[in-house]
Formats: C-alpha cells, sequence, structure tokens
C-alpha cells in the first residue's frame, strides 16, 4: 500500500503495520457532502502484556459512503486483517454494505445489559441515547487511568470541545466538530470488549505487578487503583458546575489527568 507524503492530506500514520500484533480499526460515518459531516477513521493498536492502547493512525475527510467502505477494507487489510468497527447509524448501513460485501473481520455487535453481555448477528456498532454513554464514561475512565497513547492534535482538540449534554452523554460544544472523538471512542469501547479479559481495575493491576515503573509513576497507579476500588460512588464522580468540570474527592485530582470537559 503506498502513500504521498502531504503535510495537508487527510491521513496521519504514526505507526505502521507490525508484525504479530492486531489492530482496530473504527469509522464515523459522514454523508460525503463538503461542509457536511467528516467522516473519520481511527486505528487503534492491540495491547500486549499491558492496557495501554496505542493510536497509530487517523483519516478524516469528505467521502462518498460506498468509497469510504472500499477505504477502511484496504487500511484493515493493511493492518494484519484488523477488525473493522463502522457506526451505522444513518449513512454508517451504506458504508457497512460495501465493507461485508469485501471482507470477513467485522465487529460483532454486543446488546449490553445488566446481567450480561449478549452477542448477536449484527455487525458493526450502533450509537444511540442508550450506548453513547457508555462510550463516553468508559472513555473517561482510561483517560482517567492514563492509559491511553493519543497521537492525533485534532483528536485532542476535539476532546477538549466535548461536553457533557443534558442526556448524561456528550458532544460538540456550540459550533464544534465532535467525528474525531466519537469514532475514537468507539474504538476504544469495542476494542476493550472484544480483546482484553477482565475489568480495567484489573488491568491495571495486572499491569502494575507485571511492568517496572519509575517511582513517581507507580505511585500515581497505586493511588488511582485505590481510588477506583472504593464502593463510594460520590468518591468516584467528576462534577459539572457552571459548564466547567471541577475536580472532587474521586478520581481526579491535581495529579491526575482528566477529561476536563465531559
Amino acid at each position: 500500500m503506498g502513500f504521498t507524503e502531504n503535510e495537508n492530506g487527510p491521513f496521519s500514520i504514526w505507526e505502521r503495520p507490525v508484525a504479530g500484533y492486531e489492530y482496530v480499526i473504527s469509522a464515523d460515518v459522514g454523508e460525503g457532502l463538503i461542509d457536511g459531516d467528516f467522516s473519520t477513521i481511527e486505528i487503534l493498536k492491540v495491547p500486549k502484556g499491558n492496557p495501554l492502547i496505542e493510536q497509530v493512525a487517523e483519516w478524516k475527510g469528505w467521502i462518498d459512503p460506498v468509497q469510504f467502505g472500499g477505504k477502511l477494507v484496504e487500511l484493515a487489510r493493511w493492518y494484519n486483517d484488523a477488525m473493522l468497527v463502522p457506526e451505522i447509524n444513518n449513512h454508517g448501513f451504506t458504508t457497512l454494505n460495501e465493507v461485508k460485501q469485501l471482507y470477513w473481520n467485522i465487529y460483532r455487535w454486543q446488546y449490553f445489559d445488566r446481567f450480561k453481555n449478549f452477542q448477536t448477528e449484527k455487525l458493526g456498532w450502533q450509537t444511540s441515547v442508550a450506548t453513547k454513554p457508555l462510550l463516553c464514561s468508559y472513555t473517561a475512565s482510561c483517560l482517567n487511568a492514563d492509559i491511553l497513547i493519543i497521537k492525533s492534535q485534532p483528536l485532542i482538540d476535539e476532546m477538549l470541545t466535548f461536553v457533557r449534554n443534558t442526556t448524561n452523554s456528550g458532544e460538540g460544544d456550540y459550533n464544534c466538530h465532535d467525528d474525531l472523538v466519537m469514532g475514537y471512542m468507539i474504538g476504544v469501547f469495542t476494542l476493550a470488549h472484544t480483546h482484553q479479559s477482565g475489568s480495567l481495575l484489573q488491568q491495571l493491576g495486572r499491569f502494575q505487578e507485571n511492568v517496572s515503573q519509575e517511582p513517581s509513576e507507580q505511585e500515581n497507579i497505586d493511588k488511582i487503583i485505590e481510588r477506583m476500588k472504593r464502593n463510594d460512588p460520590t468518591k468516584r464522580d467528576m462534577e459539572l458546575v457552571s459548564g466547567q468540570l471541577y475536580e472532587g474527592e474521586g478520581m481526579v485530582d491535581g495529579g491526575d489527568r482528566s477529561w476536563l470537559n465531559y
């Protein structure tokens, strides 16, 4: 697969495929009209031996939904037959129909309830008022635990304008885009629930036991794990006051990183 270097191009690569690693490619699908919503692609490396989820590539642009399906398949084949996770809302159905004619490794939708996660025959990811809070809360927890390696400045910029809304999830602030954020959260959530065994807390515990850390980093991990073990939800929740996120007694304090707008 060949590329032409272009500082203003839509595709950013920080790491090419590495033999022996698995990847997840998530996509937020737009209608393909200029000045409309963007289509975005996020490529994440599945962790080995630690819980760190690394962003290795990103694409953002306007493209016809059918052509977008072809682009996703090309990238998935290049990244070691990566698992594709296209969002299937609206124009995403068109993209998914193209993808499933050409490719096999597609995320299979899981139904999440209080007792068990059920795998279904539906392909792709569907964002709704029920599933969007899952994306937001899980990604925020991973960010607060400092296990996400984000390389994209445009993604970071969107995250800084991604705010809590009245449905207890999040969205881009007024006149701001959230296409990269949505694609990224879908990738993080589906990677974790497909490839990682055990809870986030268990992953951090194994990381603590098996990986040598500098003292300051180790102390920070110990502090995060201790707070995550507490059962008092008031100790873990972040408070939104006057449109800003304030630090409380829980996971977020002056020494921890946090998603300041969620």
